[in-house]
Formats: C-alpha cells, structure tokens, sequence
C-alpha cells in the first residue's frame, strides 16, 4: 500500500490490493433450472432431426416442436446475459493499472468508467431479455423493443408472475436512470464524490503525480494528500457492492420467474402437440 508523502499524490501499482475483495458468490447460473434443462433437452432432438423442414412447414406441421425452439432461443440468450455479468468482477479486479496499449495508456479511472457502461448495458439488458422470455412464452408475436412491462401486463393474467416481473422491472432503477442520463444525455455520475476531479486527474498523470498535487483543507489551509490506490480501492469497492446487490437480486427474481412460467410452457406445448401432425413417442408424455 502506498503512503501519502508531504502531502502529495502517492501512487503504487496494483489494483483492490491484497485486502480487498470483489469477487462475488452469485454463480450467474441458470443451466441448472428446471425449466432450461427441460426445454434444451426438448429443444436437441428437434435442431438434429427437423432441420430440413423450411420455418412456415415447420411451424404449420409441428407447432409444439417450433414453440420449443422460440423459447429455447430466448431462454440462452437470459442464460448467456447472466454468464456475461461474470465479467464485471474480474475488470474492477484489473491490477495492472494503467492499461498500455499501442494507441495510448487507458488510465485507472477510464477503465472504472468502461466498467460502469459494462455493468449500465449488461444489467439492463439481463432485464430486456427476461421480459422477452415472458413474451415468448404467452406468444405476444411482438418486435422485441415493443415489449415492455406494460404489454406483458396486459396479456399475463398470473398475479404472481405480474409481481415477479414488476419486481424484476424495478430492480436497479438508479443503475437504469444513470445508463439513460449518460447514454442519451452525456451525463455522468461522479466517481469518488466531490474528489472526483482529483481523482481522475492523478489517474491521468499515472505514475508520474501531477503539479500542485493534493487540495487545500478548508480549515487550516495546506495542502492535504491524495493518495491514488486507496481512492481507487474505495471506488471498486463501492461499485462493486452496488453491482452485487443489483445483480443478486435480479438473479433471485429470475429464478422465480422461470418456476413461475414453467406451467404456462408446459400447458401451452401441450395444447400445440396435441394439435400437429405428428407426435414422437418421448413426447406422448
């Protein structure tokens, strides 16, 4: 850990520091819901053996095996958007800090920020995507940004998966309204409150500290340090305990939602088998 010399900006190597952790225990898995293993393994017999079939036959002919397909789609797609939030943890514990590359260094804050816009578009889009699953399921035929909470409310008539996905909708509100702000307004939050010029300035002269370094105390006016490494440690922190929190809710609710669908997937393949002109043996059951 690096220490505040005369009162300037100290700076060290390294990333949370050995003492730090930001590593989370939620495993951003859904492949062991019930509702994934049952419709990937419904889904496999299907991609190997009615390739040939063009979509409109397809569809026409074997509407429960077509439904199956639509929704294992969306299903991956929830699943992937989860296992792509594994990634946030691992960048806020990028160590070797500043990044060089051959166009130029990405200093420490820069790269605090690519992790924010990571974390704004990959937990909006876990949401987007869990929305699109309900409106696979009940068969809306909708353009994906036409669905919203208010269409599926519309349609669903199970209080608890109106609840489910209400909560879902409402989870990391204030992630959502900074993405909006900074996306379509330019906006930014700050980073370290009202020391975040001084920090992103001591990230920009990273290794080498800036002139006049520091800030001046209200109180007694001299100079008081800024030690770079402990600001960025209490930045990742922050951030991460945020993302984690987030994150960990929404991952809880999803797989509410998934159990809380299972029976309005099995109910409507049903109905669809019952109607095609074919049935397999595995699926008379």
């Amino acid at each position: 850990m690096s220490k505040e010399v005369n009162g300037s900006i100290s700076h060290s190597s390294g990333g949370i520091g050995d003492d730090s952790e930001v590593g989370s225990s939620i495993p951003f898995d859904l492949e062991d819901n019930d509702l994934v293993c049952q419709v990937i393994e419904m889904a496999q017999p299907i991609h190997l053996w009615d390739a040939e079939l063009s979509p409109s036959d397809f569809e026409r002919d074997y509407p429960h095996r077509a439904y199956v397909v639509d929704v294992e789609y969306r299903l991956l797609r929830l699943v992937d958007r989860f296992h792509s939030l594994r990634l946030v943890d691992k960048m806020l514990s990028m160590a070797d800090l500043p990044i060089t590359t051959p166009a130029g260094s990405i200093s420490r804050y820069e790269w605090v920020r690519i992790v924010k816009d990571a974390i704004l578009g990959r937990v909006t889009s876990v949401r987007d995507c869990a929305f699109l699953l309900v409106a696979e399921i009940y068969e809306l035929r909708l353009e994906p940004r036409r669905v919203t909470l208010k269409t599926i409310e519309d349609v669903v008539d199970d209080q608890a998966i109106k609840e489910i996905i209400t909560a879902i909708a409402n989870v990391g509100s204030q992630l959502r309204d900074e993405r909006d702000r900074h996306l379509h307004r330019g906006e930014e939050a700050a980073l370290h409150g009202d020391m975040d010029v001084f920090y992103k300035l001591a990230a920009m002269f990273e290794p080498t500290p800036p002139p006049k370094s520091g800030r001046m105390d209200q109180d007694g006016g001299h100079n008081v340090g800024f030690n770079l490494v402990e600001a960025h440690q209490s930045v990742v922190a922050e951030i991460a305990a945020d993302f984690h929190e987030v994150s960990g809710d929404l991952f809880a609710l999803v797989e509410r939602l998934l159990e809380a669908i299972n029976e309005e997937f099995d109910h409507r393949w049903a109905e669809k088998r019952d109607a095609a002109k074919e049935v397999r043996d595995w699926e008379k059951s």
